[in-house]
Formats: structure tokens, C-alpha cells, sequence
């Protein structure tokens, strides 16, 4: 997802984990740039790992929300499904992080 406002720039969200998009210890991270060319780095962590008690869960990025002239970053939390392709299946209440 990308997120874009004059007075902050741009702000790219995605899916990070160990074997591929949706999987456990799941977690979102973000880079942003003034200008699209050059991007902080290393990327930093909007939502970290949100798996408790055993509980495989995924996020699933959601369009940026732009509130009082600030964006917030949003996500939904979901249940990684093992049983057929691994994706995150079951999306629940949504969340947001302020970026900026």
C-alpha cells in the first residue's frame, strides 16, 4: 500500500515474514520517502508480529487513512491458514498506525 500527502511525502507499507507473505511471526513494515527516488532504509516496523498463545496471525495492509490533515497507515489482522495455500484467511477488525 502507498500512502502520499504534500507534507510528508510518500509512505510504502507490505507484508514481511520468513518464508513468504503470510506466514507466522508475520509483520508489516514501511519505508518512506520526500521525494519517490530516495527512501529511508532500512525499512522500519509499523505493526510487529502479532501471533499470541500459539495463534498463527497475519496482517493484511489497508489503504492509508488520512484524518485532520495526518496519515495513519491501516491493517487487518487475520488467521494464518494452513489447511489449503497458506493465505491469511478470516480478516477482523481493523487498526491503524500513526506514521506521520
Amino acid at each position: 500500500m502507498v500512502g502520499y500527502t504534500p507534507s510528508t511525502g510518500m509512505i510504502v507499507q507490505w507484508k514481511n515474514c520468513d518464508t513468504d507473505e503470510d506466514c507466522n511471526g508475520q509483520r508489516m513494515l514501511y519505508s518512506h520517502s520526500d521525494d519517490g527516488r530516495t527512501w529511508s532504509s532500512p525499512p522500519r516496523i509499523l505493526f510487529p508480529n502479532m501471533t499470541t498463545l500459539g495463534v498463527p496471525t497475519t496482517l493484511e495492509p489497508g489503504p492509508p487513512v488520512y484524518l485532520n490533515g495526518r496519515m495513519y497507515m491501516a491493517a487487518s489482522p487475520g488467521f494464518h491458514n494452513t489447511t489449503h495455500d497458506a493465505s491469511a484467511q478470516g480478516e477482523c477488525v481493523g487498526m491503524t498506525g500513526n506514521v506521520w
